[in-house]
């Protein structure tokens, strides 16, 4: 994702037109067709058998956003993922969750706030496809 899409930094997260890829799993192939998705986690992953990691966050000054919620699924079969917030570098709280091919909605704890960074672990092999994220953009 280009960094500055809906005001936030974008790392090592990915979009693609699912209905255009022939190698898209069934996770990836459940929004419109012609619409791109956001996905963590590739082949590189799963050759090197390493976590991957996907971030969100605001793009610097006195900027931080709450984190509600996201729409996703695995991208090729179950996975399940750690969401990590942190506010100024700072560690916030972080939740697990298990995916599987089908979408699903995760909502963040209300707890964490204000935060200037969300990030997204997926395990070895696993790969997570964002269809929507819900977060409010907020002051310093």
């Amino acid at each position: 994702m280009p960094n500055g899409y809906g005001q936030l930094n974008w790392t090592n997260i990915f979009y693609v037109d699912p209905y255009e890829w022939s190698g898209a799993g069934p996770g990836y192939q459940l929004g419109p067709v012609g619409k791109d998705v956001t996905f963590i986690g590739a082949k590189v992953c799963r050759l090197y058998q390493e976590a991957c990691f996907g971030t969100i966050s605001s793009l610097g000054g006195p900027t931080s956003f709450q984190a509600v919620s996201t729409v996703v699924s695995g991208g090729f079969g179950p996975t399940n993922i750690t969401v990590t917030a942190y506010n100024n570098g700072a560690y916030v709280g972080s939740s697990f969750y298990l995916l599987n091919t089908q979408m699903q909605i995760l909502d963040f704890p209300s707890s964490w706030g204000s935060i200037t960074e969300l990030v997204f672990q997926i395990p070895d092999g696993g790969e997570l496809v964002l269809y929507d994220l819900s977060a409010y953009l907020l002051g310093g």
